[in-house]
């Protein structure tokens, strides 16, 4: 199946089946979540991000109903990450063996990205080409 940076909302080989409201774009970024129980850092990934929420890939186990706090870096400017505070939605292990990554976290966000959405779209754009076929 070829990759594109706009994921149908109806696919059916994601399971569970899609629920956002919004636009996802496929958009990988570095990432840290937070819990607020230990404001520790955690490294992820995004995997795709939409105004209201996204789908982050970790190395650790988050449980759907946690409240997190979501830092991404949408610019070239390291020092102003993209914060937003977010709900565990779901948790599913990934079933490729040796992966770095071994979860993917579905996370909503409080408050949605109006302003933030254009840069997510423009590293999509330029991320394009790395999920198509020669």
């Amino acid at each position: 199946m070829q990759k594109t940076t706009l994921q149908e909302v109806s696919d059916p080989s994601r399971e569970p089946l899609e629920r956002r409201r919004a636009q996802r774009h496929l958009a990988w970024m570095p990432a840290y979540v937070a819990l607020p129980s230990d404001g520790v850092e955690r490294l992820c990934v995004t995997h795709d991000v939409s105004r209201t929420g996204g789908m982050v890939l970790t190395q650790f186990r988050l449980t759907p109903g946690e409240q997190v706090t979501l830092e991404m870096f949408l610019t070239q400017d390291a020092e102003r990450p993209t914060t937003r505070r977010a709900e565990v939605m779901r948790v599913r292990r990934r079933q490729e063996p040796n992966t770095f990554w071994t979860f993917d976290t579905a996370l909503r966000f409080d408050d949605p990205m109006n302003e933030e959405e254009p840069n997510v779209i423009a590293i999509a754009e330029r991320q394009r080409g790395w999920w198509q076929s020669p």
